[in-house]
C-alpha cells in the first residue's frame, strides 16, 4: 500500500517546504498573526473612515509558478467590482509592477515599497483606472524583496489607509513564496489561486497554499483556472488540487469558475484595455462577473 507522501504525489503536487515554512512547526504565536493581520486591514482602517466594525475586503489573487494569468485576472475582477458599484483599489505587487497598468492602458513608473512608502501616503500614490479604479503600479526593492519585516508591516499599513476610499483592495500578489507575500497572504480575507492545466502549474499552486496558508484561521481560497480549454478540465484541476488541500493540509478550497484562452483577452491585453470592457458578452466576461459577484457577496 502506498504511503501517504506517494499519495500525495499522485495528485500531481509537490512538497516543496519540507525543510522551510512548515506549518507544523510554527509556534502558535505565529500562527496567530493570521488574526491580528487581517484586523490591522480592517480595524484601521474603521478607526480612520469611522465606517464601523467593517473595513475593505482584502482580496489577493496569486498563483505559484509565473505566466499563469494572475494579473490578468486581478486587472479584470478589479474593474468588475468597480462596475457593480464597489469602490475598488487595485495594487500590482507582482515582481515587475508594471503589468496591471499596461493592462489599463496607463503607463506609470513604478512604485519601489521602500521607497514609495517611506514618507508618503499610499493614497497619494494611486491613480484612476478604468471604471473608476484606483491603482498602484509598486514592487520590490531589487536589493531585498520584502526581505525586512517591517517593509510588510508598512505595506499593511499603507493597505489600512486606504479603509476611507475602498470597499475592496484586489492585490496581484504574482507567483512569489516569499516572506513578505506571506504576511500578505495570512491578512487577506480571500485568496485567489490561479493555476493552469499544465502540471508544473498545478503541483506549485498547491505548494504555495501549503507553503503561504495558515492551519488555524485561514483565509477563504478560491481556486481559478486560467487557460483552462474546457469545462471538465478546469472542473478536474480544482478537483485535484481541492483533494489535496483537503486531505493533506485540512484546508477547504472553493471553485470560483474558469477563464478559457481566447483570442478577445489577448486582442484587449495588447490593446491596453481590460477584457471586461473589450468583451463584455464574452464567455471570459461572464466568468469573471460570476466570480466578482461572489466576492461582493462576502465582502461589504
Amino acid at each position: 500500500m502506498l504511503g501517504p507522501a506517494h499519495q500525495e504525489r499522485r495528485l500531481c503536487v509537490l512538497d516543496r517546504s519540507q525543510n522551510s515554512l512548515s506549518h507544523s512547526s510554527r509556534p502558535t504565536s505565529v500562527l496567530d498573526q493570521a488574526t491580528e493581520l487581517r484586523r490591522l486591514v480592517r480595524e484601521t482602517a474603521s478607526s480612520v473612515s469611522g465606517r464601523g466594525s467593517v473595513g475593505p475586503c482584502l482580496v489577493a489573487v496569486a498563483g505559484g509558478k509565473g505566466g499563469v494569468g494572475t494579473t490578468t485576472i486581478a486587472v479584470n475582477v478589479a474593474v468588475a467590482l468597480a462596475q457593480r458599484g464597489r469602490s475598488t483599489v487595485l495594487i500590482d505587487l507582482s515582481p515587475t509592477g508594471r503589468d496591471a497598468a499596461a493592462l489599463c492602458g496607463l503607463d506609470h513608473r513604478r512604485v519601489d515599497l521602500d521607497e514609495g512608502l517611506g514618507d508618503s501616503n499610499l493614497a497619494d500614490l494611486l491613480v484612476l483606472g478604468p471604471s473608476g479604479v484606483r491603482m498602484l503600479a509598486a514592487g520590490w526593492s531589487r536589493e531585498a524583496p520584502w526581505a525586512a519585516a517591517e517593509a510588510g508591516d508598512r505595506l499593511l499599513g499603507g493597505l489600512a489607509s486606504l479603509g476611507p476610499m475602498a470597499d475592496f483592495l484586489v492585490v496581484d500578489a504574482g507567483n512569489s513564496l516569499g516572506r513578505g507575500v506571506s504576511r500578505l497572504w495570512r491578512s487577506a480575507d480571500a485568496i485567489l489561486l490561479v493555476a493552469t492545466p499544465e502540471l508544473a502549474s498545478v503541483m506549485n499552486a498547491y505548494a504555495a497554499v501549503k507553503m503561504l496558508v495558515p492551519r488555524e484561521n485561514p483565509p477563504e481560497i478560491f481556486s481559478v483556472v486560467s487557460r483552462a480549454p474546457t469545462a471538465d478540465v478546469a472542473a478536474d484541476i480544482h478537483a485535484r488540487l481541492a483533494q489535496a488541500c483537503r486531505r493533506f493540509l485540512g484546508l477547504q478550497l472553493r471553485f470560483a469558475g474558469y477563464i478559457p484562452p481566447a483570442l478577445e483577452i489577448e486582442e484587449a491585453s495588447r490593446r491596453g484595455e481590460p477584457f471586461v470592457l473589450a468583451s463584455p458578452n464574452s464567455f471570459a466576461c461572464r466568468q469573471i462577473l460570476a466570480l466578482s459577484r461572489e466576492i461582493a457577496a462576502k465582502g461589504v
